[in-house]
């Protein structure tokens, strides 16, 4: 059964054509490169007294109950009350309403909200025009981050004159701090992704950093690279060169960094990696799934079968669906039925997971490091592998409920609305439920032994967690 992926923004200028005369107070916000982008103004209320429902989800009903809406707009209207405008861009939405698109994210960690932004229909006329705007005359940070607890940090970088480790103070003169009060606290982000949250500022043709780097404060300009996606795709590749096939004091490592529709080169990767490092006398492997976001389940029980020496393993009790307009055709089940759970039948249901006992490789104890951006069929691997005592969880727990929800539909154009007046835009909302044999606690699945890293041991050179994980390895060889 597919599932479907925690979802990142890829998309990083999301933007609407709008016209001026749609009725909403339009604001036009111009920036050093000439270029106009607007959003939607908001005059704050006094209170707010209402939130979006999002009862398309299988989860939303049972658990937005009358005490958990009041206490979420206790906080909001406490944070409405105390900020410092009168009125209110998309971001500034966001932040105010912040309380409750993480609780919906501690319900569904597969559920975003994010700012979106229009653009001026007076200057572009299509998005064709506003596209070529955007290459002409915008680039982008050639480097990932890490937040560690408020703390954002240079992970990988394609520049040279940023290192991994480097401590970013502020960006074009905006303070970190401030920069991530917009923003989901996402382990492993981007800066384009912060700044352009923060009030479009991610749109611009240069870059002004103030950097700690080994105790010393010092200033970077960049003028950026041109493409997000050439950042994006070398990041990754790079990565992926880094880790095809490493050794540390013994211990074997190798990454996953993501799950396909087709992961049938994935599995030759891993078994040939596997088998090479057994050929070494190497019989400690370290996988490392930390913010895998996961994808798709496509051969996982030939995925599984190299690591659990079994003909069958359990896999799901019981799954339910969420009937709406946009999947009851899935179903074949009368309209009239739309709201109502659609529940799994023994024959549907994914309840066991055959294996191939014949691609089972022996003699090899295996770890796998997680963390809260381990997601989707990627947190089904490291609960599977748990369950069946085919591995050892090392890491962070995964986010509550990282296992319970999947098959995400897209549910465009619910904001703006009464409650929200503004341009916000959500992912994909969850459709089905699913209740997997498991040891999480409460909705979290957490580590056999749990690494805690602090944003001074992440500014070294080696990545602290992996050096963690080979002593833990190492000791118990």
């Amino acid at each position: 059964m597919k599932r479907i992926s925690y979802l990142f923004l890829f998309c990083i200028i999301p933007y609407n054509l709008f016209a001026q005369q749609s009725g909403y107070n339009y604001v036009s916000i111009w920036h050093n490169n000439g270029m106009s982008v607007g959003d939607i103004m908001t005059v704050k209320p006094h209170r707010w007294k209402d939130l979006c429902e999002i009862n398309e989800h299988p989860g939303f009903v049972k658990n937005f109950t009358p005490e958990v809406k009041d206490s979420l707009l206790c906080v909001i209207n406490k944070i409405n009350k105390d900020y410092p405008k009168d009125t209110l861009l998309s971001p500034d939405l966001f932040f105010i309403f912040k309380p409750y698109f993480m609780w919906l994210r501690d319900m569904d960690p597969h559920y975003r909200v994010r700012p979106d932004f229009v653009v001026n229909s007076a200057e572009y006329g299509s998005v064709k025009h506003f596209k070529k705007d955007v290459k002409r005359k915008i680039t982008y940070l050639p480097f990932n981050c890490l937040n560690i607890n408020d703390t954002l940090l240079i992970n990988t970088s394609l520049d040279n004159l940023f290192k991994r480790g480097d401590i970013i103070l502020s960006i074009n003169g905006i303070a970190v701090k401030d920069i991530l009060k917009y923003n989901y606290p996402d382990r492993l982000t981007s800066p384009t992704i912060l700044m352009a949250n923060y009030y479009q500022s991610g749109m611009t043709s240069s870059y002004n950093l103030t950097i700690n780097r080994d105790g010393k404060i010092i200033n970077i300009i960049s003028p950026g690279w041109p493409s997000y996606n050439d950042i994006r795709v070398e990041i990754l590749q790079s990565k992926a060169t880094e880790v095809s096939q490493c050794v540390y004091s013994g211990i074997g490592y190798v990454a996953i960094p993501e799950f396909f529709s087709d992961n049938s080169r994935l599995i030759k990767i891993l078994k040939k990696t596997i088998l090479s490092f057994k050929k070494q006398g190497i019989n400690s492997i370290i996988l490392d799934l930390r913010d895998n976001p996961g994808g798709y389940g496509d051969r996982f029980d030939e995925l599984l079968s190299l690591f659990i020496n079994k003909q069958s393993i359990p896999y799901l009790k019981s799954a339910k669906a969420k009937l709406t307009e946009k999947n009851i055709k899935y179903y074949s089940q009368p309209s009239s039925n739309i709201g109502k759970y659609y529940v799994f039948s023994n024959e549907e249901l994914n309840s066991d997971i055959t294996l191939k006992q014949t691609e089972y490789i022996q003699g090899i104890k295996y770890y796998i490091l997680m963390n809260k951006g381990t997601g989707s069929i990627a947190a089904s691997f490291c609960n599977i592998m748990q369950y069946n005592n085919a591995a050892v969880l090392l890491g962070e727990p995964l986010l509550r409920n990282a296992l319970k929800y999947g098959e995400g539909i897209p549910y465009p154009g619910r904001y703006p609305n009464s409650y929200i007046p503004a341009v916000l835009k959500e992912s994909s909302i969850s459709s089905v439920e699913f209740d997997e044999y498991s040891n999480a606690d409460d909705g979290i699945l957490y580590p056999d032994y749990q690494i805690i890293c602090n944003a001074i041991e992440y500014s070294s050179d080696q990545d602290p967690v992996i050096v963690k994980a080979v002593d833990y390895a190492r000791n118990k060889q």
